[in-house]
C-alpha cells in the first residue's frame, strides 16, 4: 500500500496509527505479519470510498460547469418565434448538450426583454421591437 501512495511504510503506518488513534477504534488486524481489516476497518474502507467517489464526481461536474459542458440555461422567446421556430433549435440543443438544465420562457417581447434586463433569462430571441426604454438598459 505505501509504494502506491508513494511514501515509506513506517511513514503510511504512523499514519493509520494516528488515525486510529483519532477515532479512538483499531482498524487493522496486525497478527504475526499479517494484516487484516476488523469490522470497524471494512465500514471505514466502504465509507472512504464512497468519499472518495463522491470527490471526483464533484471535480467532474466542477469542471464541465468551468467549461460549460453542465449547467442551467433559460431561453427566452416571443409568443410566434417561441411557438414554430424554437421547439425544432431547442430540441436539437438538448440533444447535443443534454447534461444542460434547459428552461423555456415565452412570452410577449416586451416581458422577454424586461426578463433579460433583469437577468431572468440568459439569451432570448424576439420578433417584435424591443421597447426603447428596454433597449438601453441592454446596451
Amino acid at each position: 500500500a505505501a509504494e502506491v501512495l508513494f511514501i515509506s511504510q513506517p511513514s503510511l503506518s504512523k499514519q493509520i496509527k494516528t488515525l486510529e488513534n483519532r477515532l479512538d477504534i483499531t482498524l487493522l488486524n496486525r497478527e504475526h505479519n499479517k494484516i487484516s481489516l476488523t469490522e470497524a476497518g471494512k465500514v471505514f474502507l466502504q465509507y472512504s470510498e464512497r468519499v472518495l467517489a463522491l470527490c471526483e464526481e464533484s471535480c467532474r461536474v466542477l469542471n464541465d460547469l468551468k467549461n460549460g459542458d453542465r449547467g442551467n440555461l433559460t431561453v427566452g422567446a416571443s409568443q410566434t418565434i417561441g411557438t414554430y421556430l424554437m421547439p425544432r433549435v431547442l430540441a436539437l440543443f438538448a440533444q447535443n448538450y443534454p447534461q444542460i438544465n434547459l428552461k423555456v420562457q415565452v412570452e410577449s417581447t416586451r416581458v422577454i426583454a424586461k426578463n433579460v434586463v433583469n437577468r431572468e433569462i440568459d439569451i432570448a430571441v424576439v420578433g417584435g421591437d424591443v421597447p426603447s426604454e428596454l433597449k438601453k438598459s441592454l446596451k
